[in-house]
């Protein structure tokens, strides 16, 4: 988030601090250049929050017009018929006016993500696996899956993707890609493989759900048992 109201932006962040979600303060010059350089799949997953200023209708319109995918939220000290309703026709995905709260918070960035990955729940089941958009653990034929706040936004990506492989880089992008922290290139195979090994703790079943393709990336599959009780009960009809 970038926002140059000092005292709007700590209200903001305040209000997140109560909740399970991740933010990253960006300087003016990468909110202006609207996070050139994410892929596409990181771009659509990562919501870029703007405070309100007497630039940012502009802005937006640039941010736009130059490609930017991001979903766009603005925060504003208080409701303004005319100046909102042209900050959503010129591209703003959701507008967030104070005093903020973590679960409105929350919501509005779920139900963002899912306009924007055409999903219309806040859980995606794919063979024996249930994941939640709203931070809640994965389960596995009902069984919770317990992983880090990184893991479970890998999850979400891959499972909002279901029968796409996501590129290395746009995973890695979507961890990392706002932060300062830049860590070795294989932390994105250390994600996978510790998501792996905390599926294998549920049945050695789930563990074979996220396929590796070589010098491409990853994609979530249904489960091996699943896949073989849907073609039995299609050979049955």
């Amino acid at each position: 988030m970038h926002d140059p109201d000092a005292v709007r932006q700590q209200r903001f962040v305040t209000a997140l601090s109560s909740g399970a979600i991740q933010h990253e303060l960006i300087p003016s010059t990468a909110a202006l250049r609207g996070l050139a350089g994410l892929s596409t799949e990181a771009a659509r997953s990562i919501p870029l929050v703007l405070g309100q200023q007497d630039s940012t209708l502009d802005q937006v319109i640039a941010l736009r017009r130059s490609g930017c995918e991001n979903p766009i939220l603005i925060l504003v000290d208080h409701r303004a018929p005319e100046r909102d309703a042209a900050l959503l026709d010129a591209g703003a995905c959701d507008i967030l006016a104070a005093p903020f709260h973590d679960r409105e918070i929350a919501a509005r960035l779920r139900t963002t993500f899912r306009r924007r990955n055409n999903l219309a729940r806040n859980d995606i089941t794919i063979g024996d696996l249930v994941v939640y958009l709203d931070g809640r653990d994965p389960e596995f034929q009902s069984l919770p899956v317990k992983l880090s706040a990184k893991e479970n936004a890998v999850l979400c990506l891959l499972a909002s993707n279901q029968g796409r492989v996501m590129p290395r880089t746009a995973i890695f992008e979507l961890l990392y890609g706002l932060s300062e922290y830049q860590p070795f290139d294989k932390a994105v195979d250390i994600h996978i493989c510790r998501i792996r090994s905390k599926f294998a703790r549920v049945t050695p079943e789930a563990s074979n759900m996220i396929e590796t393709f070589p010098r491409r990336g990853y994609a979530l599959r249904a489960s091996q048992g699943a896949a073989i009780e849907r073609a039995c009960a299609q050979r049955q009809r």
